[in-house]
């Protein structure tokens, strides 16, 4: 399914919890456990799922899921096309211009008294 073929409020929404979890996907997760996170989805293209680093693609959400050693969920893609529409506290890191969405995050991080660059 694309972008254009459902409304705005139709994608999924989820929160960014920054090295703890991203929407029902926590990191450090199996393979197994992202699938039943995501309704029993499949994964249609995957790579290495089941000896340690690889990843798998799940096209219904528009979600890349990326494993590290001992298959550990380590990191999630978004296509921004055709995935959830993320959040970081009130910052959309969604379906919004790249520069905005780094300009919103330094302002986080300088509120939060946090070095950036």
């Amino acid at each position: 399914m694309h972008w254009w073929n459902r409304k705005p409020g139709e994608r999924s929404e989820w929160l960014l919890e920054p090295l703890v979890k991203v929407g029902p996907l926590r990191f450090g997760m199996n393979p197994d456990e992202v699938a039943s996170a995501l309704d029993g989805a499949v994964a249609h293209v995957s790579q290495g799922l089941g000896s340690g680093i690889g990843w798998g693609y799940y096209t219904d959400w528009g979600v890349t899921a990326l494993y590290g050693e001992e298959n550990g969920l380590v990191a999630v893609a978004i296509d921004a096309m055709d995935g959830p529409l993320v959040r970081l506290r009130d910052i959309d890191l969604i379906a919004r211009v790249p520069s905005e969405v780094r300009a919103d995050i330094q302002d986080l991080a300088l509120r939060e008294g946090l070095p950036c660059e």
